[in-house]
């Protein structure tokens, strides 16, 4: 009996081990997601439909061109070329990015605000983040943003 019983101590040892053993494993070996940060909004986006945006470090966001968008007065789809602000963020259910709040001329204070998507697969072999697009709260005509060349 005290054979077994030392037999299936050893046995429960080993396999605790190769329990650990396997999780440490997969835990280093995991990539962790990576985290945007400010530095990766910064700067120019170039739309595939001629639209621009300019985020600043100081947090202020210029908008031009942007066609197809609903933030307008009398709310149809016209050319949008507005400034506004932005802040990092990230929501639940979206790719990271920005959420930006623009001030357009015959709209209430508020404004219009919408999610500039920037999706973590969308990263260049030195690692930044090279494309985006308006999650279309307010229009956007599903253009597609590069992030422009710097230097």
């Amino acid at each position: 009996m005290q054979n077994l019983a030392r037999a299936v101590l050893v046995l429960f040892g080993v396999l605790v081990a190769v329990v650990g053993c396997t999780a440490y494993e997969i835990g280093v070996q995991r990539d962790d997601p990576p985290t945007l940060r400010e530095a990766d909004v910064i700067g120019v986006w170039e739309g595939n439909q001629g639209a621009r945006i300019e985020f600043m470090p100081e947090g202020r966001a210029r908008l031009t061109d942007a066609r197809a968008w609903t933030c307008t007065p009398d709310r149809k789809p016209g050319v949008l070329t507005a400034e506004g602000s932005w802040t990092l963020d990230r929501r639940p259910d979206e790719a990271p990015g920005a959420l930006v709040l623009f001030a357009v001329d015959g709209l209430p204070a508020k404004g219009c605000a919408d999610w500039f998507e920037i999706p973590m697969s969308g990263r260049s072999a030195e690692g930044e983040f090279r494309s985006g697009a308006f999650a279309g709260q307010w229009g956007g005509g599903g253009e597609r943003y590069r992030r422009a060349a710097t230097g």
